[in-house]
């Protein structure tokens, strides 16, 4: 039986509860910082919409016009270093003394998985569509419809998939796992800026840098929920004439939220390991069955010619001065680095968490190769049986005019098998968007949490609950308007990322060398 004050006993047990509330994840300065940030950004764009459409984007574009010069070059300057360390000696370094945990496969699946997501199935049939009809730019001026321009676009596909994207996740799981297990500090974003971070405002400044990742990931994700939702509900009306409506679209979003606590729940090994596995033959049977049902000899033609195209315009495609295609380049290009540099936190902390004992060497062929591999499969086989059909006039991918959340369905709509093939397309963009959000959800639950060595399942629930509230209410009370907002947003985090970034990679070099 407890004695004393009863006011001495209150104060107490409130202290307990707060400690353990903190210890479990909740109310860390990452944790706070993140929540409000999010709170203002999402409150902007669902009450002033039109306000919040016009600063963010404005922001937005002006960054893509005036630092196009700065976004290019890193990019640029990620890959060519990327390359360099798996060539030198440095590249036999490893990530920690510890034994590879995952093997080959199940490491590949992940990364893969993760980095590709909702997006890869999105735009898999209509960006090689995009840029052959000039839906917005060609890619270097390219004369648009004409047999030339279907293995530029393709090329161009594989170009804002392939090596670039992958070299910045790269970097930044490098920065990170180097950092956390040859410096022994913890898996943060904020880890990679040592010593650098050092003094009286080390904590603070580390709780901003991990929470503008929290944030940036959130936004993004929570945004590609959002439009994931409305392709599926928008596929299901073009297919099944269910009606494109809020429901539809918050019945995807509470499905794949389901799937995301169940898998989280499981961990890594037993939910987030074997989910991408089961994603990536969803994948690849998806490409193979389409592979055999399609006439793919036009697709094959184009396939054999795009590695040609792609190395004969990879440096043109790679300058940002004196360009003739500037809407091209700023709408697509320069868009996709920003947005590639706003996610490589999330990216590459988890390729970081699963990577331990791997070499520098492994870890670039890995994040930088095999992915590339499998993007030029991809878009060639998806993209090139739209190219084919685009080039032969038929089907009905630009009927009336290119719709990216239908293309794909359109493009299947004539082949053999075409109500399976879409049922499969339906279940994949579910799949692909679960196995980019979980690996999202379980870095955020590091970054926010003062003891990222343990992951309490109580913060993940909450993490996915915040995630789907955040579209479903965007949808609600924005619609695509908010979406695009927070999108904006995202992208606008994405500019202080490049930098943090080119500074991460600074002092990891500096410590590789020194160690």
């Amino acid at each position: 039986m407890k004695t004393g004050n009863p006011k001495d006993i209150d104060i107490v047990s409130k202290r307990a509860i707060s400690s353990n509330l903190k210890e479990k994840g909740f109310f860390s300065p990452t944790f706070i910082l993140s929540i409000v940030g999010l709170c203002i950004i999402c409150l902007l764009s669902i009450f002033l919409p039109e306000m919040a459409k016009h600063v963010f984007e404005n922001s937005r574009r002006w960054s893509v016009i005036n630092l196009d010069w700065l976004f290019v070059s890193l990019a640029n300057l990620f890959l060519l270093v990327t390359i360099v360390l798996a060539l030198s000696p440095l590249g036999k370094k490893r990530l920690g003394n510890q034994a590879k945990e995952y093997s080959n496969l199940a490491w590949f699946s992940m990364i893969i998985t993760t980095g590709f997501g909702l997006t890869l199935v999105f735009w898999g049939v209509a960006e090689p569509a995009a840029f052959y009809s000039d839906w917005w730019g060609a890619p270097l001026g390219q004369t648009p419809k004409t047999p030339e321009a279907a293995p530029l676009a393709l090329a161009a596909s594989l170009y804002h998939w392939g090596l670039h994207p992958w070299a910045m996740y790269a970097m930044m799981a490098l920065a990170v796992a180097y950092a956390t297990y040859n410096l022994g500090l913890p898996l943060k974003l904020s880890s990679a800026f040592q010593p650098l971070l050092a003094g009286r405002f080390a904590k603070p400044i580390g709780s901003i840098i991990d929470s503008l990742a929290v944030i940036a990931t959130l936004c993004g994700v929570a945004t590609t929920m959002g439009l994931g939702a409305r392709q599926a509900s928008n596929a299901l009306s073009h297919l099944y004439d269910i009606p494109n409506t809020l429901l539809s679209q918050s019945a995807v979003i509470i499905l794949a939220s389901i799937l995301l606590v169940i898998i989280l729940q499981k961990g890594i090994n037993k939910g987030i390991k074997r989910f991408s596995l089961i994603n990536l033959v969803l994948l690849l049977v998806f490409a193979f069955i389409l592979f055999l049902v399609a006439d793919m000899s036009g697709a094959l033609s184009l396939m054999l010619s795009t590695p040609q195209v792609y190395a004969e315009n990879f440096v043109a495609m790679s300058l940002w001065d004196d360009r003739s295609d500037t809407k091209f380049f700023h709408g697509w290009t320069v868009f996709y680095w920003v947005w590639w540099f706003s996610w490589a936190p999330f990216i590459g902390i988890f390729i970081a968490k699963i990577s331990q004992g791997r070499s520098i060497r492994e870890c670039v062929f890995a994040v930088v190769v095999v992915p590339t591999i499998f993007t030029f499969i991809w878009f060639s086989i998806l993209g090139g049986v739209g190219l084919d059909q685009l080039l032969n006039n038929v089907g009905s991918i630009l009927t009336p005019r290119l719709s990216p959340s239908t293309a794909l369905f359109q493009m299947l709509a004539i082949l053999p098998l075409s109500q399976w093939l879409s049922l499969l397309g339906i279940l994949l963009v579910l799949f692909c968007f679960v196995s980019t959000s979980d690996t999202s959800l379980y870095v955020i639950n590091k970054l926010t949490s003062d003891n990222p060595d343990s992951t309490n399942k109580l913060v993940t629930q909450f993490w996915v609950l915040v995630q789907g509230v955040v579209a479903l209410s965007l949808l609600a009370f924005g619609g695509k308007k908010a979406l695009e907002s927070v999108q904006s947003a995202s992208l606008m985090i994405g500019v202080i990322m490049c930098v943090l970034l080119l500074v991460a990679s600074v002092i990891f070099i500096y410590n590789l060398k020194r160690k």
